[in-house]
């Protein structure tokens, strides 16, 4: 019986070991956010996230390319995300907490071409 138990426990600690690490947001800064105004490039509608890339405006004239993660498609559905929104060529704004290295950032809102607006308050993007 003791045997018994040691591998289910075994075997549960293996199971959820790499659960554990999978929502870390360590890589954004967690107490910044930045808006940022650009046409999207693409919309990644996969799990585990979704992925927005944005073409953005530089203030010198030129444009730099963003990743921007979101929640898992389900989540975003659920909170009211419009599938199949935004279109590549639209208009958005976006406020993210962006990465501590590099042009990304996590998902807080979204106003999209219509005027309408998405607020992520998933588990990581928005508190």
């Amino acid at each position: 019986m003791l045997r018994t138990l040691q591998s289910i426990s075994v075997a549960a600690l293996l199971v959820a070991s790499p659960a554990m690490g999978h929502h870390s947001h360590a890589m954004y800064e967690s107490d910044l956010e930045v808006t940022l105004v650009g046409k999207v490039h693409q919309l990644q509608w996969s799990n585990p996230h979704v992925f927005l890339y944005l073409v953005v405006q530089d203030d010198d004239g030129g444009t730099s390319n963003w990743a921007l993660e979101g929640g898992s498609p389900t989540a975003l559905l659920r909170q009211g995300w419009p599938q199949g929104n935004p279109k590549p060529g639209d208009d958005v704004t976006v406020t993210v907490r962006p990465l501590k290295a590099g042009r990304g950032g996590l998902i807080r809102t979204v106003t999209f071409a219509d005027q309408s607006e998405f607020n992520y308050v998933g588990d990581g993007p928005a508190r």
